[in-house]
């Protein structure tokens, strides 16, 4: 699916062949971040929230995937005994917290870049 995206349009100039490669890594986002919402919903939806609480992913209506590997590489999704799992709401709280932090410092030096734009532009 991801190859019928990347060929270049017909007539399409080289800007234009760039721009499906760039509207992947936009959608490979998204997609990633509704996969990890589905994710966390179907566990916390199960109540496989705490070790004594863990399910299988068949029981949660999940299958093996190259996001849940992740979660559990990230150890937000945690595997207690063979093939059965929980969410580790802290580890996810903290995941968020630094994903937040990530994105607030761009976003800080743009409004402060702006202020100074603005500021020099009226003296």
């Amino acid at each position: 699916m991801l190859a019928a995206r990347r060929q270049r349009p017909r007539g399409g100039s080289r800007r234009a062949a760039a721009d499906p490669v760039e509207h992947d890594v936009y959608v490979h986002n998204t997609h990633a971040a509704l996969a990890r919402k589905r994710i966390v919903k179907a566990f916390r939806s199960a109540k496989a929230v705490a070790p004594e609480h863990a399910q299988t992913l068949q029981r949660l209506g999940l299958k093996d995937s190259p996001f849940m590997r992740r979660l559990l590489d990230q150890q937000i999704v945690r595997e207690v005994r063979a093939d059965e799992f929980y969410l580790d709401e802290d580890a996810l709280r903290e995941y968020e917290s630094t994903l937040f932090k990530w994105l607030a410092v761009p976003l800080a030096l743009i409004l402060i870049l702006m202020v100074y734009a603005i500021t020099k532009g009226f003296h």
